[in-house]
């Protein structure tokens, strides 16, 4: 599965290492089949990666995420479906009612569709069954978030929390639902929280523990987040606009947008941080 994380971006070797696991381990594998169809639509044979989906579908009818894959195939690319969206997605809990993961992925159906109502039930529905499995659970906190809920979102990471500390994705997405609050203690907290519990494991959370660090005035702990992400040569913008941050912090507009162009020169232009720029020009009294 590693293969086919987007960080990785290696879809060729993923589809190769799949292949040959399913030709010297007869069986359905429904995962491995799965992931097979994902490495082959990120490779442009959408015709192949159907073929694939829909086998998983008929040997392991109970495996939500293929139909979810279908779903979202004929959602962004209709003319390589068989199907419309609707149908695999309504298929799925038709198929498995107690599935939690079917109701989640069509109460994201739903949401993207504009029908808010009909995705709030699905979740709704999908609080009553089991959650033990991470990646459920973590959906189901997701969706919950972008339906701004943000209380329902926080309890099921709570709940992760105590079972499942040292996940990257249950601190990505407290971070965003802390974003959202606004509050700069919860920032600072869930930022703590965070990097405590990843360890080691820290680096992909820092920049935006950073970004939280600053916002509730730590500092000093956000200069340790930049300096091991230099020295680790990771994401060197993201290091450079938190630098900017700090600066902007310290009440010191030159060393920010000094370290803000160098974000800039490293890749990082986005609105953000050319409105950081234009007010710091502007504190400076450079109108140009």
């Amino acid at each position: 599965e590693v293969y086919l994380a987007p960080a990785v971006a290696s879809p060729g070797e993923a589809e190769l290492i799949a292949s040959r696991y399913l030709n010297d381990n007869p069986g359905p594998h429904p995962e491995i089949r799965y992931l097979l169809g994902a490495a082959m639509a990120r490779l442009g044979r959408f015709d192949q990666a159907r073929q694939e989906w829909a086998a998983v579908i008929e040997a392991s009818p109970g495996y939500a995420p293929a139909y979810e894959a279908m779903g979202r195939l004929a959602e962004e690319r209709p003319a390589d479906a068989n199907e419309p969206a609707s149908h695999w997605f309504d298929l799925a809990v038709q198929r498995d009612p107690n599935s939690a993961g079917a109701r989640i992925a069509r109460a994201g159906f739903h949401a993207r569709q504009g029908r808010s109502a009909e995705a709030i039930a699905d979740l709704e529905a999908a609080e009553s069954k089991d959650l033990s499995d991470y990646e459920v659970r973590i959906r189901l906190a997701q969706q919950w978030l972008q339906a701004g809920d943000l209380g329902r979102a926080r309890a099921h990471l709570e709940a992760l929390a105590q079972t499942s500390p040292s996940e990257l994705t249950l601190w990505q997405t407290w971070a965003e639902l802390a974003m959202r609050t606004q509050s700069t203690e919860t920032m600072g907290e869930v930022a703590a929280k965070g990097l405590d519990a990843l360890g080691k494991g820290a680096l992909e959370f820092m920049p935006v523990a950073g970004e939280m660090l600053v916002r509730s005035g730590q500092l000093d702990r956000a200069s340790q987040c930049i300096a091991q992400m230099r020295a680790k040569e990771y994401l060197p913008a993201a290091a450079a606009f938190l630098e900017g941050l700090i600066w902007q912090q310290r009440d010191n507009p030159v060393r920010a947008v000094k370290s803000w162009q160098d974000a800039m020169s490293l890749g990082n232009k986005t609105p953000q941080i050319r409105l950081l720029l234009a007010s710091a020009y502007t504190q400076l009294g450079d109108l140009q």
